[in-house]
């Protein structure tokens, strides 16, 4: 900041000596005239002079004046002048920094006063507490939490001021005037004070000595979290200790009192509680008491014994208890042989939702490698959901549970973000699982969800599609919205084949090139002829009526599926069509030629090319290897089409051999007319973009600028002008869409527009006036041949005048001492296109190579003729004259 921008306010005439001031003391009252209107830089100047204070400042933030009302010689203390000049520069949203240790203040904006070094206090006393000097205070927290402290004192802290918290040493640190602070310093010591005894939190052991702790857990949490003390909810957090059946209690030592006495009360011996002996008939004690206790754990109420002697169980429990128990023992208590119980915890899936999948699938059913799809006898597989664990206990022998858990296991998957993961069992009634579920699991495994995007795999929940044999079915495993995207098209191919048709088949078709969208629709089409081709004619049998009749309807017989997502075609056909399908495939599923167009928007002026804009010539080859010149007006041979073409309206021509000639100069190539153009003044190339394009596709190329055009101007009632905008696209557009008709022929379908703004000067009226030329036409090429389009003429006249001032004015005479001119410009707007087929990586590679070195190769434009032959691989002639064929123009004179 330079230093003429501050202010230095010295402004006491006699300084008054130290101990003066000291003596003086802040008691003793000053005397004070202020006028009704002041200006705060007088104001500060007065204050300056009564307290004895240095202000430095920057004038620009003083602003404005004020009107303060007071009565004439009124006496104040110099500290309550201060406290009355500290509000005022409140009001200005202005703050004070003392110079620690001086008499020096800074006067800043209040929004930067917090970016100062500023003196910091850590005792109860403060820095500066007098005045409305800024000040960093710590203020530590000693008995309540520093968060809601902070939380508290937020909605009444200056906006001006700064509070932060320092959780390690519990610690708030406060930036703000001094005044603030003390008042903030007032509210912390007014709650920081100790919690009174009985409401800090404690930690409390309880043993349940009669019931299951998980049940009293629930219970207690259950009640006490819909109760209220003094009018909040209890605030309470409990653990549960299996091993010593017990619960710690983290709460007030209030709430915990009324939490023990609570289950004092509830755990208590059971009422009616008994011992009864419960024989087994297939399983012995000592195996089957680990798996019951592990569903109902021992406790002061319930205790299950094996007693061996007589193969039973010794239940001590209450009469609930003991018939769940029973339940349990019944369904594990069975004929076995080699059978095995097993308890299985999930860590996904629930047990309720899978036991009754399994158990559809494995109960009763057949035993591994009798058959597929047919119950047979044999041991039967039990599956029994156990909630409480979210286990399943399984009772099959070895090889069954095996394969039990083996499908477990990929059952038990972990859910997708949105939680809606869910099984579905699908039975098959047509076709076989193991040929349908890879064929499924190919398509949709980790594909998209519906709604998400086309064609792109997404992160979302695993899509697993598994085969059950046993009853040809699919385990379908996703979310809802693929379940059902799945089972719609296992709809589609899960159908009934009648008796005497050829067997169908899936076969799957992964495309290289083609769309399958497209070439499925297309197949459909022809379905019913595929069917009639493939087939081999039979001789006429009795009913041939009949057969006729199924044959119209053998198109059916193939059904034909296509998935974006992968681009593949899925088919259902018989067997004996597949050949044909495969050959009609495979022809279509070929890569599309491509267009290669480079192209040219260029401005020509009429004084540059004679004749509205362009020297039309051609140069080739005739059969006998002779050159054949044209040119129109002037120049060589040239045929009368030719000339009917150069008149007005939109002109076309075709440059042959990559000749063009302009302005009197002939361009062997595209390139070297490009290159020559650009530093032309007389020539002015709008654009010249170079794009690849599938045949029988439109492509744009838009080269513009968007500008804004004023629409609306609305005055309000402040006298506020406001304009509306809408924005308009000013340049040059070019839309092509080719078409290969043969060989090397091909049909250009050309729309081009080129705008401009007209006038500059209207800009600043916030009007623009734009100048559009467009052209719109279809032309068949050649390859590599060059189409020029033209005759879009732009006039612009100009007008000036120059003069002697004063004399240029005078009447009659005032001709003689100035001068005015006039001219008219036009500009000829032209396009030129060359198409290019690109048939193979050769031809790719060629145009590259081409487009590369366009720019790096300037040709002179002498010896044209043997450039453009030794372009058309033909030997130099030794003359013109002896080239001209019979039948041809001879050149003009």
């Amino acid at each position: 900041m330079p230093l003429h921008g501050w202010l230095l306010l010295l402004l006491l005439i006699v300084p008054l000596a130290p101990q003066h001031v000291e003596a003086a003391g802040k008691k003793d009252k000053v005397t004070i005239n202020l006028p009704q209107n002041l200006v705060l830089k007088e104001f500060i100047k007065i204050i300056s002079m009564r307290t004895n204070t240095v202000f430095v400042y920057q004038e620009q933030i003083l602003r404005g004046q004020m009107s303060i009302t007071a009565p004439p010689n009124f006496q104040v203390t110099a500290e309550d002048a201060f406290f009355f000049f500290e509000k005022i520069l409140k009001t200005q949203g202005l703050a004070m920094v003392r110079r620690e240790g001086s008499n020096v203040v800074e006067i800043i904006p209040a929004a930067e006063a917090r970016f100062k070094r500023l003196p910091i206090s850590t005792d109860e006393e403060g820095v500066g507490a007098s005045g409305g000097n800024y000040v960093m205070r710590l203020i530590p927290v000693r008995h309540s939490d520093l968060k809601r402290i902070q939380a508290a004192l937020q909605p009444i802290f200056s906006k001006t001021g700064v509070m932060l918290v320092y959780e390690p040493l519990d610690v708030l640190i406060v930036i703000d005037d001094a005044a603030n602070i003390e008042r903030i310093v007032e509210i912390i010591d007014a709650l920081d004070v100790p919690l009174p005894e009985g409401l800090e939190k404690t930690v409390t052991f309880h043993r349940v000595l009669h019931n299951n702790v998980a049940e009293i857990h629930k219970t207690v949490s259950e009640l006490f979290a819909n109760l209220t003390l003094k009018g909040k909810p209890y605030q309470f957090k409990l653990l549960i200790e299996n091993r010593l059946n017990a619960l710690f209690i983290i709460a007030t030592q209030e709430v915990t009192n009324t939490i023990i006495n609570f289950i004092e009360e509830v755990d208590v011996p059971v009422e009616g509680a008994s011992t009864t002996i419960h024989e087994l008939r297939y399983t012995e004690p000592g195996k089957i008491v680990p798996l019951i206790t592990t569903v109902f754990p021992k406790t002061a109420s319930i205790n299950i014994v094996p007693f061996a002697p007589l193969n039973a169980l010794v239940i001590i429990a209450n009469p609930v208890t003991t018939s769940q128990i029973i339940e349990l023992v019944n369904q594990v208590d069975i004929p076995r042989g080699d059978m095995q119980v097993k308890l299985h915890p999930l860590k996904h899936s629930s047990a309720k939702i899978i036991a009754p999948l399994l158990s559809k699938i494995f109960s009763d059913r057949i035993v591994a490698g009798k058959g597929e799809g047919k119950a047979a006898a044999g041991s039967p597989v039990k599956i029994i959901p156990e909630s409480r664990l979210n286990a399943l206990i399984i009772i099959a022998d070895r090889m069954e549970t095996e394969r039990v858990l083996i499908l477990v296991n990929k059952l038990d998957v972990p859910q997708s973000i949105s939680g809606e993961t869910q099984l579905r069992l699908v039975q098959l009634e047509y076709t076989s699982a193991k040929r349908m579920a890879p064929l499924l699991s190919k398509i949709f495994s980790d594909r998209i969800v519906a709604g998400k995007g086309e064609g792109q795999a997404t992160p979302g929940s695993p899509i697993k599609i598994i085969e059950e044999t046993r009853l040809n079915a699919l385990i379908i495993i996703a979310d809802r919205l693929e379940i059902e995207r799945i089972i719609g098209l296992i709809k589609q191919l899960d159908i009934f084949q009648e008796s005497g048709k050829v067997q169908s088949n899936f076969k799957l078709y992964q495309l290289k090139h083609a769309v399958a969208k497209d070439m499925a629709q297309l197949l459909k089409e022809v379905t019913g002829k595929i069917t009639e081709v493939a087939r081999k004619d039979e001789e006429p049998k009795p009913g041939a009526v009949q057969e006729g009749q199924k044959a119209s309807n053998s198109g059916s017989d193939i059904q034909i599926s296509s998935d974006e997502a992968t681009n593949t075609l899925l088919i259902f056909a018989p067997a004996d069509t597949f050949e044909t399908l495969d050959r009609i495939i495979a022809e279509l599923d070929v890569p599309r030629m491509q267009v290669y167009v480079e192209a040219l928007v260029m401005e020509v002026t009429l004084s540059k090319s004679l004749d509205f804009g362009i020297n039309w010539k051609a140069s080739g080859a005739s059969n006998n290897n002779r050159v054949i010149t044209g040119g129109f007006p002037t120049g060589g041979s040239f045929d009368t089409a030719s000339a009917a073409a150069a008149s007005g309206g939109a002109n076309l021509g075709y440059l042959n051999a990559n000749t063009i000639s302009i302005g009197g100069k002939d361009y062997y190539s595209f390139g070297a007319f490009i290159n020559a153009s650009k530093g032309d003044t007389d020539v002015n190339i709008l654009a010249n973009p170079q794009v690849l394009m599938m045949n029988n596709e439109e492509a744009v190329l838009n080269v513009s600028s968007n500008i804004p055009i004023g629409t609306k101007t609305v005055t309000d009632a402040n006298q506020l002008t406001t304009t509306q905008f809408e924005f308009k696209d000013v340049g040059t557009k070019i839309t092509i869409k080719p078409q290969i008709s043969g060989a090397d022929s091909i049909r250009l379908q050309i729309s081009q527009e080129s705008s401009q703004v007209s006038t500059e000067s209207v800009l600043t009226q916030q009007a623009i006036t734009t100048y559009k030329r467009e052209l719109k036409t279809s032309v068949v090429a050649g390859n590599d041949e060059i189409v020029v389009l033209g005759g879009l003429i732009d006039e612009k006249r100009n007008r000036s005048e120059s003069k002697i001032p004063g004399f240029g004015d005078l009447p009659l005479i005032g001709w003689m001492f100035g001068t005015k001119s006039s001219s008219v410009n036009k500009t000829n707007l032209l396009l030129f296109i060359r198409p290019t087929i690109i048939r193979s990586q050769k031809d790719l590679i060629r145009v590259t190579t081409r487009a590369r070195t366009r720019y790096e190769e300037l040709k002179t434009d002498n010896n044209v003729t043997e450039k453009v032959l030794k372009d058309l691989n033909l030997s130099p002639p030794s003359s013109i004259g002896d080239q001209i064929p019979e039948g041809t123009l001879e050149p003009a004179d």
